[in-house]
């Protein structure tokens, strides 16, 4: 296990700025992940971290050693890719135990250690198989189990479930988690998956164009966004976002405008100099109801998509498309969706800059 601390951490490939100084501490047996948009440089991150990626300039410290300068051998971390890269030509077994035989382990400690960590995957039928006689899933336990053999201070993963269909990606996703608890090692886990992401990370860091735009615990960035970005990042289906101009504020409330003219009052105070901006009001799908709330907003209903006992509601609301979160069976008529109570504590509201403006009333 190990603490990692990232001090101003920058990448460049030439002129072009891939991380623009990242400054983050992990503890010692967080479960971090890491995400972001294709190109907002977690995957670079995360092999800076692991020694495969120079860095441009910035520290890197492990259990308080500073390593930029050590190998990923030396620094003690281990990686599980994408890619499986399994040899073909051996068996789960040799696979597994390849590191520790090219560390020069003895017979003895590498069956030892491959058996515990093949009981601990659920692997231990299948080590006389070879790789093109195993599923996508055996295969990602298997490429697991390679880095686990290893003891290593710190695991690594690269979007491992991208090439898993979508039942295995869960049951992958449940076992990774169990992993982590059992072993109770640091991790640190990239994808672009928010499902992945919320489900499994003490603490999501949430980046864009090579700077982080949050930390927190997944909880604390869904309900607490601090910006339009991480907003719409987590959460399926997205958030909905309102166009608004504000209109008045005092200590307590603020009143704000839709753009057909309908008004609303939040219990968010925002400074009254900012009277006459332009805002962004954020409601959750599953904010908004047929029926009454705090305050109901105009509703234009186009679609109704049904997926169970659960169905979406697509429409426009005060020219803006809009998503509402429908838990009853049954159709709804159109004619009588005309609008949308809102739950006004969990409403988000942000600036003409898209940053968060804090709650002042049913928020910490």
């Amino acid at each position: 296990m190990a603490t990692l601390k990232l001090n101003n951490l920058r990448k460049s490939f030439g002129s072009v700025d891939i991380i623009k100084g990242v400054d983050l501490e992990i503890e010692d047996g967080e479960f971090i992940v890491f995400i972001g948009p294709s190109g907002c440089g977690k995957s670079t991150l995360l092999r800076m971290v692991s020694g495969l990626e120079e860095v441009t300039s910035g520290d890197i410290w492990l259990d308080g050693e500073r390593v930029n300068d050590h190998t990923p051998f030396e620094r003690g971390v281990a990686m599980v890719f994408q890619s499986y890269a399994l040899y073909p030509h051996m068996t789960v077994a040799q696979n597994m135990g390849f590191p520790l035989k090219m560390a020069d382990a003895s017979a003895d400690e590498i069956e030892r250690k491959v058996r515990s960590t093949a009981e601990i995957l659920q692997l231990g039928h299948l080590l006389d198989r070879r790789p093109d006689q195993l599923s996508g899933g055996q295969k990602q336990r298997v490429a697991m189990g390679r880095t686990i053999v290893r003891d290593p201070k710190l695991f690594l993963f690269d979007e491992p479930l991208s090439n898993l269909d979508a039942d295995l990606r869960i049951e992958m996703r449940v076992e990774i988690e169990k992993l982590h608890k059992r072993l109770a090692s640091t991790m640190i886990y990239v994808t672009h998956d928010q499902v992945e992401a919320m489900t499994l990370a003490d603490r999501i860091v949430v980046l864009k164009d090579g700077l982080i735009e949050q930390i927190g615990a997944p909880l604390d960035l869904y309900e607490r966004p601090a910006n339009t970005f991480v907003a719409s990042f987590l959460g399926a289906p997205k958030i909905n976002f309102l166009d608004a101009t504000l209109l008045d504020s005092d200590v307590n409330s603020s009143k704000l405008a839709l753009s057909d003219g309908s008004q609303i009052a939040l219990p968010i105070a925002v400074d009254p100099s900012s009277q006459g901006q332009s805002m962004k009001i954020g409601i959750r799908p599953e904010d908004l109801v047929l029926g009454e709330g705090d305050f109901t907003v105009p509703f234009q209903m186009e679609l109704h998509e049904r997926l169970g006992p659960t169905s979406y509601l697509h429409g426009l609301c005060a020219g803006n498309p809009i998503i509402a979160e429908h838990r009853r069976r049954g159709n709804v008529d159109p004619e009588e969706a005309r609008s949308l109570g809102v739950d006004a504590a969990q409403v988000h509201l942000f600036d003409d800059a898209g940053v968060s403006v804090k709650m002042t009333l049913g928020a910490a």
